[in-house]
């Protein structure tokens, strides 16, 4: 079931990265330590070693030296089309994990860029046809575990992240399930469960596991916070909401504030009034929660403004999600057919076959299907944990006996089963959630990540109240059901033999019960030792299964090719310096060749834009000239029609072509066909990024698309005609000259004019940029539909456009006055326990 990777040896540690791991470990333990004593609670020995072994463990083939196979944790198998790659072993099991080649890695790239120079990286001109990576959460910009991942080389970054990751998330999970009542050894089961999970697991190398790694911690901090109301745990509670929130991926904090939200709720103190304890509840958790998005406001704020107008809110929005059916005529399907088979997630490693090695049986993706796996022990544990809420046999009668009570188990098993229910879409649910439109922008199965969390702890409190009181019948008939669906989703002699193990500790844990002090001293703990047996048996090598073992010679490879490629693209006139700032000229792959943001690894400034975040307005130019339409459906889109002067209007002055892509007739091939069936092709006619356009047309918003599907030159421009721009005709005099070229700002020498003339960009606009000639400021609007103009007074000498994420003013004004309200709260915080 595990990948085919390289033995280990002693002497084929890769020591320097090792050391490397263990200092960024060393510091995140530190944070880890600091945050469970602010919240009442040490961490165990055992849960220290667990968090630290394991993570070392199962990634130790990775952290191999050069000369003993490396690997990296990196699905580089999908650039051997390469036409100069290294003729390497590459069988692209890990395909489907291209957003790490094409997406992750180079945003990473790109703020490590601007930070080495000193800046902030608010704009990236070489992603996306020009956009903010600030704006952009699966950046990481503000991410704790991607800052402190960072000083990893980028080759290894992913390997470090996940690292990180699961430190952080087993330590929660473990503090979560102690803070709701487990033991240490059920928690310590929680813990592997949920690191091992398809919710950790399947999505591995994504910024979602960078969020989902502090759901845990701020479910923990929510409830010490609703069962003892103080200002150390408010601070700490907000802080850790700030954490969650700058983590990379918004859907997942939302559906972690919503599981940390009912776990505070159902296992907060008990008052005397059940109005008193909302309004206490309200007070505490909600002022924390409000404190927190506002420590996060210098991103949240920005990125709101970038979701509005994106591909994804346009695009979900106006989709329901039953499709149009009514009520009454869905009923009868309960779920939706395609998403029904999530249901079976929950109860087999190889409900859908093994992953990334059988033939894909389940919905959507090996990641997404893979989603909502806790571990056979997760799935036994809520079983018993459901059979007693339900109050069966003298197990539910041990839970309250023992404290143990339904709110200990409901928030666990009620998310657990919500997050189920959300991703197999079913259909009352999802019939309400039309009614409200924003509801249908969350992709609903990434509360399966959460859900995971929920089981494995249910699972832990089931075990702990099973510890306490001898109920072998019950047990048994949870066992029955649990293991039943368990072996009818997918029947096979291994999954048979981990049921038969796990019936028989947790027979051997209930037996312990009530005998010899001699027979329970051994019993438990080998009864525990057996389930954690169990759980590595099942999870070990299903993890592995997800993880890459690319090769380090196709890790973006710069080879002739790509040197043919800078070579087409080089400008005629290019600015000195900024090499590593701007491109004057981009590029651009026929079809789906080099497909963002590849070139942007090899500073090569990409027009098409691969983001969920991507300006609608940006693709519908796109898609008018070359029929560039990607969905949330068909995530990647070709790009046909070369030859449309948008090309030109682009300032693309080199495309990747292969043979069965047409040849443009407006292109000339650069290269001599050495890199067949590749080729190389030069636009002679791509117009620099700043230019005067020979003319100005003024169109209906609504009708810029079939404009720019009927534009015949690439240097005429349309202006909604609401911009009441009074300049037709072309300005004849020399265009504008670069003087200076960095990240997000551009200043342009002019040769003065005696009449007001419009500066056509292709930077993405106006949104965002503040333009300024001769230090006065100038009027900005939108051309082309989605891109840059500034009206030019006459007389005016030099231009001067910067630019900053909308919002982000506002935002940091948020923020600072928020952490300077944190800092009161924690010194409030402080003084109180000097003097109490």
């Amino acid at each position: 079931m595990s990948a085919s990777l390289p033995s280990m040896s002693l002497a084929s540690i890769d020591a320097a990265l090792c050391l490397r791991l263990l200092m960024l470990m060393l510091v995140a333990q530190v944070g880890c330590e600091l945050l469970s004593r602010a919240l009442g609670r040490r961490l165990s020995r055992s849960a220290r070693l667990l968090a630290w072994s394991l993570p070392l463990v199962l990634l130790a083939p990775w952290l191999m030296a050069p000369a003993g196979g490396e690997r990296l944790l990196v699905p580089t198998d999908v650039l051997r089309w390469l036409p100069d790659a290294p003729r390497v072993e590459a069988p692209g099991r890990h395909d489907l994990l291209n957003d790490a080649i094409y997406q992750f890695l180079p945003w990473e790239l790109e703020v490590r860029h601007a930070l080495s120079e000193g800046r902030l990286p608010l704009w990236s001109d070489r992603l996306d046809g020009g956009s903010s990576p600030w704006a952009n959460p699966q950046a990481g910009v503000l991410s704790p575990l991607h800052n402190l991942a960072r000083p990893i080389p980028i080759q290894h970054f992913l390997l470090a992240m996940l690292v990180l990751k699961l430190l952080v998330a087993i330590q929660g999970s473990w503090l979560l399930a102690r803070l709701a009542g487990a033991g240490n050894g059920p928690s310590l089961l929680a813990g592997t469960g949920f690191g091992l999970s398809g919710g950790m697991m399947a999505w591995a190398l994504f910024p979602h596991t960078a969020t989902l790694a502090w759901v845990p911690w701020l479910a923990a901090a929510t409830v010490a916070l609703a069962r003892r109301p103080h200002p150390r745990r408010f601070a700490v509670t907000a802080l850790i909401a700030a954490l969650t929130l700058l983590s990379g991926h918004p859907e997942t904090a939302v559906a972690g504030a919503v599981f940390a939200g009912l776990c505070g709720w159902c296992l907060r103190r008990r008052g005397a009034s059940a109005v008193r304890d909302g309004l206490a509840f309200a007070r505490w958790v909600g002022a924390a929660a409000v404190l927190g998005a506002a420590l996060a406001a210098i991103h949240l704020i920005p990125f709101a403004h970038v979701l509005g107008d994106s591909q994804r809110a346009a695009e979900t929005v106006a989709r329901p999600l039953l499709e149009g059916a009514a009520l009454p005529a869905a009923l009868p399907k309960v779920f939706v057919p395609e998403f029904a088979d999530f249901l079976q997630a929950p109860a087999h490693p190889r409900a859908y076959g093994v992953p990334y090695r059988d033939e894909f049986q389940g919905p959507i993706n090996w990641v997404d299907a893979s989603s909502g796996y806790g571990g056979l022990v997760a799935w036994a544990g809520a079983w018993i944990a459901l059979v007693g809420w339900l109050g069966f046999g003298g197990l539910g009668r041990a839970m309250i006996q023992r404290r143990f009570s339904w709110r200990r188990v409901f928030p666990f098993l009620a998310f657990a089963v919500l997050s189920l229910l959300l991703a197999a879409r079913f259909v009352p649910l999802m019939w309400l959630m039309d009614f409200l439109p924003a509801l249908r922008a969350p992709a609903w199965t990434r509360f399966l990540l959460v859900g995971c969390l929920a089981l494995n702890v249910a699972a832990a409190l089931a075990f702990e109240a099973l510890r306490r009181r001898r109920v072998p019948w019950v047990v048994g008939l949870a066992l029955v059901l649990a293991g039943g669906i368990s072996l009818a989703v997918q029947w096979d002699g291994w999954g048979l033999g981990l049921w038969v193990v796990l019936a028989g500790a947790v027979w051997l844990a209930s037996l312990g019960v009530g005998r010899q002090r001699r027979f329970r001293r051994w019993a438990v703990p080998v009864a525990f030792l057996l389930m954690g047996g169990v759980q590595l048996l099942d999870q070990f090598p299903w993890s592995r299964s997800h993880l890459p073992a690319g090769s380090p010679g196709l890790f973006y490879p710069r080879g002739p090719f790509v040197e043919e490629i800078h070579r087409a693209a080089s400008s005629p006139a290019e600015v000195p310096g900024t090499s590593q700032a701007m491109a004057p000229s981009r590029v651009i792959g026929g079809d789906l060749l080099a497909y963002p943001s590849l070139m942007t690894v090899w500073n090569l400034a990409e027009v098409r834009p691969h983001n969920p975040l991507a300006d609608m307005r940006y693709i519908a130019a796109l898609r008018g000239a070359f029929g560039f339409n990607p969905s949330m459906n068909a995530y990647v889109s070709p790009v046909r029609n070369l030859d449309h002067p948008l090309l030109d209007f682009l300032g693309v002055r080199a495309a990747v072509l292969s043979l069965g892509v047409a040849k443009p007739e407006t292109l000339v091939q650069a290269d001599d066909g050495r890199f067949y069936p590749y080729f190389v092709f030069r636009n002679p006619e791509a117009l620099p990024r700043w230019f005067f356009p020979s003319s100005v047309e003024e169109v209906e918003p609504g009708a810029v698309e079939e404009w720019i599907r009927r534009l015949d030159r690439g240097d005429r421009v349309a202006v909604e005609a609401a911009a009441g721009l009074a300049v037709q005709e072309a300005f004849r005099g020399a265009p504008p000259r670069p003087l200076r070229l960095e990240r997000g700002l551009q200043v342009l020498s002019l040769e003065p004019a005696a009449t007001e003339r419009l500066l056509a960009t292709s930077n993405l606009g106006p949104e965002g940029w503040r333009a300024e000639g001769d230090g006065e400021s100038l009027t900005t609007l939108r051309i082309n539909g989605a891109f840059l103009g500034v009206r030019v007074p006459s007389g005016v000498r030099q231009v001067e456009l910067r630019y900053l994420p909308p919002g982000w003013r506002l935002g940091f004004t948020a923020s600072a006055l928020a952490t300077l309200l944190w800092s009161g709260f924690w010194i409030a915080a402080w003084r109180r326990s000097r003097t109490g």
